[in-house]
This record gives C-alpha cells, structure tokens and sequence, in this order.
C-alpha cells in the first residue's frame, strides 16, 4: 500500500491539526479539505517528510517515514513522492529537461533522458525540452511541474491547492491532467484544496481536523 497515516497531528501555532486515518491503495485519489489558513499545507509537508508531527506514525510502501531518520526520509522522499506546489517552483535558468532531470539528481538516481521525453509527449509539450522555464506560460508550467513530479514514478504525488489561482476552465484541465497522470503511473494521489470542483471529482475527502494544544 503506498501511504499509511494514523493518528497524525501536527503542531500549528496554538493548535492541533490532523487528519482521520489514512490507507492509500496505488491510483487512489483523495481531496485534503478545509478552508484557507486550516493548515492542508502543513499536512501535506508531513506527510512528505518534511514537517514533524507531534503524534502518529506514516509508512510509504511500507516503510516508515515517521518515525525514521532524516537521511533515510530525504532518500525515501526524493525517490517515492512527487511534489506539486501552487506556484510550481520550477528552476527559471534552467530548460524543461534540466528541470526534470532535477528531480533524478536530487534524488541520487541516473539522468534519464527517455522518462522525460515520455513524459513530455504525454502532456502534449515535447516542443518545450529546450525552452527555459521562465519563458513558458502559465499553463506551460503546470505540466511541466506535473511532470517532474511524476519523474521518478513515485508511489504519491502529493498536491498543493494546484487549481487556486486558475478559471474553471484551466482548473479542470489541470486537475484532469493530474487524475490522468495517477491512473496511468498507478500512483496515489492527494490534492490539498477547498477549491468544490476539485473535490467532486476526487475519489474520496479527509477533512483537516483542528483542536487546542492541552
């Protein structure tokens, strides 16, 4: 199973976050929801890796992520979780296969130059390899940062409120850009939203749960 979360909280200011127990088969999708400031962000990191929670435990195909150590987390991370942040966070000197090739060194494995152009040509920007990434449009990005988050075929993809700043159109098409991506890699895929048109067409939804630090 890639993701097994129990008992999660993490620690918000004055306040408890959580989440009710989670068990992700490979190509299950689930909307994390709340309102904006409910801490669906601070979920997300944790569940990354990234962010200590001050209970439970996490495993990503069976192997913990908390409790472990920093470096096998990190390993653990850069190889079997795709990140998709809001704002993309692409490398703006670098070309789109820079990019993508990125992700392979930070997570110590070999350039792999036919995964990228897979990937390319499946998100219909193959035109784009050469292209730095500060010159593409907004919707030139996304896929992009959709495709160096599939990269290394991770077992998770993990996405931060993807569609905030997007019209309805744009919006769909991303979010269909990133159902289409988890079914074809059989990857688990969580959005981080309160954005409705997101939740409707997710799989299942976990409400952020917030309580005061006793």
């Amino acid at each position: 199973m890639p993701l097994c979360a129990e008992n999660l909280a993490v620690r918000r200011g004055d306040a408890l976050i959580g989440l009710p127990d989670l068990h992700l088969s490979a190509g299950q999708t689930l909307a994390l929801t709340g309102p904006s400031g409910a801490g669906k962000t601070s979920l997300l990191l944790c569940l990354a890796g990234l962010i200590a929670p001050v209970n439970g435990t996490v495993q990503l195909e069976d192997k913990p992520l908390w409790p472990s150590k920093a470096i096998d987390r990190a390993r653990l991370r850069g190889r079997r979780i795709g990140f998709v942040f809001a704002d993309y966070r692409l490398i703006d000197s670098l070309s789109v296969m820079d990019n993508l090739q990125m992700a392979r060194a930070s997570a110590h494995l070999p350039l792999d130059v036919a995964r990228a152009h897979h990937l390319l040509d499946r998100l219909g920007i193959s035109a784009l390899t050469h292209r730095r990434a500060d010159r593409l449009s907004q919707g030139q990005a996304q896929r992009v940062a959709l495709a160096r988050a599939v990269m290394n075929a991770p077992a998770l993809i993990l996405a931060d409120e993807p569609t905030a700043a997007l019209d309805e159109t744009n919006a769909a098409a991303m979010l269909s850009l990133l159902l289409d991506l988890a079914q074809d890699e059989g990857t688990a895929l969580i959005v981080a939203t309160h954005d409705a048109r997101v939740k409707a067409r997710l799989g299942a939804v976990a409400e952020v749960v917030t309580g005061a630090l006793t």
